[in-house]
């Protein structure tokens, strides 16, 4: 029986890591935490949920200003955000999945949850959904995305 010693091991997982890198790219995506405040210009009307001078311009009507704040992570984009290559250049598909190192998940576990927003590309996703366990080595965890805007 052959056993590993620490070198062997290292290039085991520098080899792991390659192959992650291989299968995506690594790229910096945002985190999108929105927060949401009561207009100081005009009265948010609850029941009809809009504001009380439809022509403010600081909320535009809603009632409520909303601020999106944006923290940048790194994360492996899965290639099949877009499609193949042509004349056009590539077209994006609307969805994909990225894989996000669980350091990064146990720091922002509010914002890396369902329905929560991911901006790729310029483009903002929301997480539809997630991998209940950590892939490869116990170290990434899959989000399956789908683009709100272009």
């Amino acid at each position: 029986m052959a056993y590993l010693d620490k070198n062997d091991k290292k290039s085991i997982s520098d080899a792991v890591k390659d192959t992650i890198d291989s299968l995506g790219l690594n790229k910096t995506v945002y985190l999108l935490s929105e927060t949401t405040a009561d207009c100081q210009t005009c009265v948010n009307d609850p029941v009809n949920k809009e504001s009380t001078l439809l022509y403010c311009t600081e909320c535009g009507g809603a009632g409520v200003v909303t601020t999106t704040n944006k923290i940048n992570i790194k994360a492996i984009v899965d290639r099949e955000f877009t499609d193949e290559q042509h004349s056009g250049g590539a077209e994006d598909k609307g969805k994909g999945d990225i894989k996000v190192h669980k350091n990064t998940v146990f720091k922002y576990p509010s914002l890396l949850k369902p329905m929560s927003k991911v901006e790729v590309f310029s483009s903002t996703y929301r997480i539809v959904g997630s991998e209940p366990s950590a892939t490869v080595d116990g170290v990434y965890y899959i989000y399956h995305l789908e683009r709100v805007t272009p």
